[in-house]
């Protein structure tokens, strides 16, 4: 099993900032960073999406906050 990496209490201050694109296909996605790097890249309507935010939440200790860009 893969290791998890790691993450500091330190480095958690930054947030998630937090993006919804539409797409010309009709999904949409959500866009993540964090310490201004890609984290999660997800479609809105998948059956984990919650999941995947709510662990992606629980590992980098790390507020959310939705923006524009």
């Amino acid at each position: 099993m893969r290791k998890r990496p790691q993450i500091t209490t330190s480095a958690a201050i930054e947030p998630i900032y937090i993006s919804e694109k539409r797409l010309p296909c009709g999904g949409a996605l959500t866009l993540g960073s964090w310490n201004n790097r890609l984290v999660v890249a997800d479609w809105i309507d998948g059956w984990h999406h919650s999941t995947i935010m709510n662990r992606l939440q629980k590992y980098t200790k790390a507020s959310v906050v939705k923006s524009t860009s």
